[in-house]
């Protein structure tokens, strides 16, 4: 008996709390929930009310894609920069893909900043024709594929129209600053300048090579003199 009174008593007093501390049972009710009291054992002044619940979105945003240098030598690499943007409220798992001129260069998988992270730079590599000379207009396209519960979508694309000079190896710059047809002391002297730097600051057009022919790899060192250098003297024929 007297265990049933202190369950009798032990149950009361915890039905009695959630009157009157206002506990409640949550059931969802789409984007919001109902917060519905208990007030069965004769509490008085509490009422149903409903919680609003502002979910998280997710939404990834491609804000700019550009190409690294306007000059690119004969046969080297190029750099493309993607940046995206993180404008919801979740770290994301996504593809980021890269078109040149309709082209399909690379996709990468990419983890988004933390949300209100700053934004990121993804760099994409891609070569050109060595047999090609000249002023080139070319289109750069980076789509960015939709992460799940994404609903705005019309930013995961960017598009950029740019042009490049691709010139004979070793010719960089010239007397208007642009490539002349020589590889002479001007080039050889803009690269020295910039030894041992990083890109930037030292201009892109610097950074002619790295450790795999034709790549740069970011930093102004002996195999981009080197590469300059062994050039010297030519002319453009």
């Amino acid at each position: 008996m007297f265990l049933l009174r202190r369950t009798l008593f032990t149950a009361f007093l915890a039905f009695s709390l959630i009157g009157v501390l206002g506990l409640s049972r949550i059931q969802p009710s789409g984007s919001s929930v109902s917060r519905i009291e208990n007030n069965q054992w004769g509490n008085y002044g509490f009422y149903n009310e409903t919680v609003n619940i502002q979910e998280g979105i997710h939404d990834i945003a491609v804000t700019n894609v550009t190409l690294a240098k306007t000059v690119i030598c004969q046969g080297c690499f190029g750099n493309i920069t993607v940046t995206v943007e993180n404008q919801g409220d979740y770290t994301e798992i996504f593809n980021l893909t890269l078109y040149v001129n309709r082209t399909e260069i690379e996709t990468q998988e990419i983890t988004s900043p933390n949300p209100g992270a700053p934004k990121i730079t993804i760099t994409f590599t891609f070569p050109n024709n060595p047999m090609f000379k000249g002023y080139f207009s070319i289109d750069l396209f980076a789509y960015a594929t939709p992460v799940i519960g994404e609903n705005d979508t019309s930013d995961n694309t960017c598009m950029n129209n740019s042009w490049v000079i691709i010139s004979m190896i070793g010719d960089i710059t010239g007397p208007d600053i642009w490539p002349d047809g020589e590889c002479d002391m001007r080039d050889v002297g803009l690269v020295a300048r910039c030894f041992g730097q990083t890109v930037p600051p030292a201009p892109a057009i610097c950074d002619l090579t790295g450790p795999i022919t034709g790549v740069p790899d970011g930093t102004v060192d002996m195999r981009d003199v080197g590469l300059v250098a062994r050039h010297f003297g030519e002319t453009d024929p």
